[in-house]
């Protein structure tokens, strides 16, 4: 497999297991023995918008944020924010202007994703999502 196919699959997987665990996690209020499979279907669908938001951003400048664990962090976040708003409506009257829950399940992802940094699965997911001195321009 390519480098360049390994480092695109490698930020889209981190995006999408990030989202979908933050916003499983924020749905059912950390009760994970109330998940449903509704809940799978929204937060999987979250996580796959995020996947191919962080995926999207790894075309752009913003790409050399990866590279620093506060920056993708906040990458994370952002992405996680666009997916849960794009991917089911707040209820109205919620705190944050109706997406309170948005806010919660991207700060989620992006705590996950600073703890991910410094475990041995994310030392060997940085590597693989790398871009080569190459690839930015």
């Amino acid at each position: 497999m390519s480098n360049f196919i390994r480092q695109k699959l490698a930020v889209f997987s981190r995006h999408l297991t990030q989202a979908t665990a933050a916003c499983i996690t924020t749905m059912t209020n950390g009760n994970v023995a109330s998940v449903t499979l509704a809940h799978w279907q929204i937060a999987l669908t979250t996580g796959l918008i995020a996947g191919v938001i962080g995926v999207a951003i790894s075309f752009t400048r913003l790409f050399r944020g990866y590279k620093h664990t506060n920056s993708n962090a906040i990458i994370t976040f952002i992405s996680t924010l666009v997916a849960d708003t794009i991917s089911h409506p707040s209820k109205p009257g919620a705190p944050l202007w109706g997406h309170g829950e948005a806010f919660l399940t991207a700060f989620g992802a992006a705590l996950i994703s600073l703890v991910v940094s410094f475990t041995p699965i994310g030392a060997t997911v940085e590597r693989l999502k790398q871009p080569e001195f190459d690839d930015i321009k």
